[in-house]
This record gives structure tokens, sequence and C-alpha cells, in this order.
């Protein structure tokens, strides 16, 4: 777990799933708290993942687009796990049990339970979601995203930093772009046949 505000560099640094390597980078825009988000974890996530991110096509950044007070707090704790694959395994966690924490005005009881599976103990739950460096940086990157890629809906993924999908696309519209966006990334400028002579 992190102390604060020492670590705050690391709290705030892009949380990547895959290897940043690869030639397609997905941004994700998501509300811990969000329904749509939710389902897209629960039904789409893990094919996605398999498909593109475990084979090398593409990586994924982790963009918090928190709606309400519980999704910030939510968010805020997250970034203090180190750990890169405990970190995306308490956000899959987060989604999958929206119901006990997102829509209660006492989120912080199960999110305590949550958190402490990923090594988050009471003392440093409570660091973390008090600590005003880190909800300003985390504000500023929201900022940011939404200047940068319009986003202003959640999920909301951005291909390349070029094409937004928004909303809770199901696995095929979302590989349906995916795909075009690997061919547009192989064949920047199309050049028809007539004009290449």
């Amino acid at each position: 777990a992190l102390s604060l505000p020492g670590d705050l560099e690391i709290a705030l640094q892009e949380r990547v799933l895959g290897d940043p390597e690869a030639p397609i980078k997905i941004s994700e825009h998501s509300s811990l708290s969000c329904g749509h988000c939710g389902n897209f974890h629960k039904n789409t996530f893990k094919e996605f993942q398999e498909k593109w991110i475990d084979t090398g096509k593409a990586y994924l950044v982790f963009s918090d687009f928190p709606l309400n007070n519980p999704a910030l707090s939510a968010s805020m704790v997250a970034r203090c796990i180190k750990d890169n694959d405990q970190y995306f395994k308490a956000i899959e966690e987060l989604f999958a049990s929206q119901q006990d924490w997102a829509f209660s005005n006492y989120f912080q009881r199960p999110l305590k339970a949550i958190f402490a599976k990923y090594g988050i103990d009471e003392q440093t739950f409570e660091s973390c979601i008090n600590n005003a460096e880190l909800k300003a940086g985390l504000l500023d990157k929201i900022r940011a995203t939404q200047q940068q890629f319009d986003v202003n809906s959640t999920p909301s993924f951005v291909v390349n930093n070029t094409i937004t999908i928004a909303g809770g696309a199901s696995y095929e519209e979302f590989n349906a772009i995916l795909e075009k966006a690997v061919m547009d990334s192989q064949n920047p400028a199309p050049v028809s046949a007539e004009e290449s002579q």
C-alpha cells in the first residue's frame, strides 16, 4: 500500500493493463459506480481481455471518470494499491460488487471490506480517501480527459487517441471498432489503385 503523500506520483500514474508496446491503445473512461460500466466489465471485459490484451494486440489504460462521491472514493483508494495486477483485480471486483456499495450513503464500510483483500488496511483507507492532493490530482486528470477526448459519459473508450466509443457497446460492436482501428493503424492513408499508378 502507498504512504501518501510521498507516493502520490505512483498513485496518479497511468494504470496500464497489457503490454504498452502493443499497437492499439485503448483508454477506458469509467465510473466505478456506473451500471453500464459494470455491465461491460461483467459481460464483455473477459472476452475482450483474452482476445486483445493477452494476445498483445492492444493495451488498456484505465482512466477514472467518477460520476458520484462513492465512485470518486473508490477510485482514490484503488489508486493506493501499488501493484498493477492487484489494482486491476480490485477494479474488476468493484464493478462486480456495485450493488453492495455504489448506491449507498454508507459506502465506506463495504469498500473497506473489498480493499482489505488488496492490502489496504483501515488506516491506509482513511488516509487515501481523505487525501486532498490525491483528490485534486485525480480531478485534474478527469478534466484533462474531458478536454482532450470530449468524454462526457461512461463508459467511453478512446482507441489510439482518436476514435471514441461511447456507452456500453456489446463485445461484437466493440470488436468491430477495434478491428477497424487495427486496419487503420496498418494502412494510415488508403490510396486507391488509380492514384498509386
